[in-house]
């Protein structure tokens, strides 16, 4: 045999040992017996990116998703059009305009990578262009008669409804692109929890509409944090009110709103007024105090736990502009928040309730695995006729939408104006972020308790762990917080002494002490403790008390953060699990 054709009989040889019987040895048994199957996760990339996508695509691919990348097209229908291919679905229709007409649970998922460009001109290189729908309600509340909206995207069948998560990593260059799909691998790849991250961090603005509207306003807001956020959930409120006592000292206004970004959360979300650039001011007698602008996005650096965020404000989220949104600033930090869920343009009080208890749900009561499921089910939820459920308890996310649309009748007159509204926050309200981002839910830490008749102020607490780790035990008050408006403060004063009380105030608003609190570790399997109530409390104090006492525990370890809770209402409380 000659030398030519040894060689290339061993490079044959090569390539199916690399390219078939290796692959084969090691794929697991399970998949070798599956079929075929099909793409789930369709990409839109700018081709000179896709060196710098890969490793996302590994990560993905890891998790069982079934990806394939396309270049965008230079129109959002042609773009449309090829999606659609990809997923092997009929060619575009007019129906993909009002695909947020009709949600369904989203089994695929698109991903944009690129700016959007501006309304009425063709994409440039390195973009992938956005629709432009017709608003009906929100023109008449100042904004521009069209909507930017990545939502017809969803419609991958051409059904005229939504059946993909959608969301877009707006990066200006494959620089940008490596650097956030990085940070997501990243906080994909710990699983390690914290005892501090089952925490909602709140930061909020008044409405300054009228006094009427803004007790309105503050009054369903306050509701629906109290009934649909968990007992075992902490609070953190930022308020910007120099009157209020969760308001920190006014020049460090915008420290303590970085810092609450890159801080462990559940969650990060604005409530307030907004700006392409900027959220609202921190208005006082002797100036104004910035939130959160794209000048000091620069502040987010540091963060380890980057939280997800979400903006309930007017234009925050206007990715189409031709400089970044303060949404695009924010996810380009490297310390900035791993998504951020924001409004593209005037958004309204109703339509702002109406999505955003169903998004508050989502991450506390909802099971979707992804955070572009998670939005589409919400706002699914939140296009369903009103009130969208047969659940009686006023309590629940059904009774907090009737609640809302009781309100919303006094100023969004009539059902169809009010239908058009949830449309167009639903069209408004895009996701900027990767809609595969995983959320991370704790697993059940089952508590029960009981009350000795002998030592009537000690409280013996049972829980269960699925892991070992460091658990945090608490008896504490039932019940909201102080409502953020609660004034405390009627002179407005900068020195060192105001300072000090501001500190204060702040941080006791935001730490009520509780009863009793203890850590330590504990093993995979049932522990029990004791609490001590407070030394003028017994058994049948606490079951009067109008707030109610609970004992929650938190434990985390290298699997993640258990919880579980139990009121401490009766001799012997059920258990609970997390919602």
């Amino acid at each position: 045999m000659s030398t030519q054709r040894r060689t290339r009989r061993l490079l044959q040889l090569r390539f199916f040992i690399v390219g078939f019987l290796l692959p084969t040895l090691l794929r697991p048994a399970a998949a070798l017996a599956e079929p075929p199957r099909g793409v789930d996760t369709v990409v839109v990339c700018p081709d000179a990116w896709r060196p710098d996508l890969l490793a996302w695509v590994a990560h993905r691919e890891g998790q069982g998703r079934r990806v394939t990348v396309i270049p965008p097209k230079p129109t959002a229908e042609e773009t449309l059009g090829a999606i659609r291919a990809a997923f092997d679905a009929p060619a575009v229709s007019d129906s993909a305009a009002v695909a947020a007409l009709s949600v369904t649970t989203p089994k695929r998922w698109v991903l944009l990578i690129g700016d959007a460009g501006v309304e009425g001109s063709r994409a440039p290189p390195g973009t992938t262009p956005t629709w432009f729908t017709d608003g009906v309600i929100n023109p008449r509340w100042g904004s521009e008669p069209t909507i930017a909206t990545d939502l017809p995207y969803a419609d991958t069948d051409g059904d005229g409804r939504a059946d993909a998560a959608v969301g877009r990593i707006a990066c200006d260059s494959a620089g940008e692109l490596r650097r956030y799909t990085g940070r997501v691998i990243r906080y994909e790849s710990t699983r390690a929890g914290r005892l501090d991250g089952r925490l909602l961090r709140l930061v909020a603005s008044p409405g300054r509409f009228s006094p009427w509207l803004d007790r309105v306003i503050e009054a369903t807001a306050a509701r629906i944090l109290a009934d649909l956020t968990p007992p075992d959930c902490d609070l953190h409120l930022t308020y910007a009110d120099w009157r209020s006592p969760y308001c920190p000292y006014p020049p460090s206004m915008p420290d303590a709103v970085a810092a609450g970004l890159q801080q462990p959360a559940l969650a990060w979300v604005y409530l307030g007024h907004g700006q392409r650039g900027s959220l609202d001011l921190l208005r006082t007698p002797l100036g104004h105090a910035r939130l959160l602008d794209r000048d000091l996005v620069h502040k987010l650096q540091g963060g380890r736990f980057p939280p997800v965020a979400a903006i309930v404000a007017c234009y925050a989220g206007a990715f189409d502009g031709g400089d970044d949104c303060l949404a695009e600033a924010m996810l380009k930090q490297p310390g900035g928040p791993l998504a951020v869920v924001a409004g593209s343009r005037v958004t309204m009080p109703y339509g702002n309730s109406a999505l955003g208890l169903e998004l508050l749900g989502g991450f506390f009561a909802g099971r979707e695995e992804t955070l572009g499921g998670l939005v589409a089910a919400a706002k699914r939820a939140s296009l369903t006729t009103p009130p969208g459920t047969a659940d009686t308890d006023d309590r629940s996310a059904g009774g907090l939408r009737r609640a809302v649309e009781a309100v919303a009748a006094g100023f969004t007159p009539g059902e169809e104006g009010r239908r058009l509204e949830r449309v167009e926050h639903a069209q408004m309200y895009n996701l900027l972020g990767d809609p595969l981002l995983r959320v991370r839910r704790p697993l059940a830490a089952p508590v029960s308790v009981r009350l000795l008749a002998d030592r009537p102020r000690t409280v013996v607490v049972t829980c269960e762990s699925p892991f070992a780790g460091e658990c945090r035990l608490r008896l504490k008050r039932r019940g909201p917080p102080a409502p953020p408006g609660a004034a405390t403060r009627d002179e407005f004063r900068l020195n060192d002494a105001a300072r000090a009380e501001y500190d204060a105030s702040y941080a006791a608003a935001n730490a009520p002490p509780a009863a009793d609190e203890k850590r330590f570790g504990v093993a995979a399997g049932a522990f029990t403790s004791e609490l001590a109530m407070p030394a003028n409390g017994d058994a049948g104090a606490l079951a009067a008390d109008a707030g109610g006492w609970l004992v929650v525990a938190h434990i985390a370890g290298e699997e993640g953060l258990a919880i579980g809770y139990a009121e401490v209402d009766a001799p012997l409380s059920s258990q609970r699990e997390p919602r």
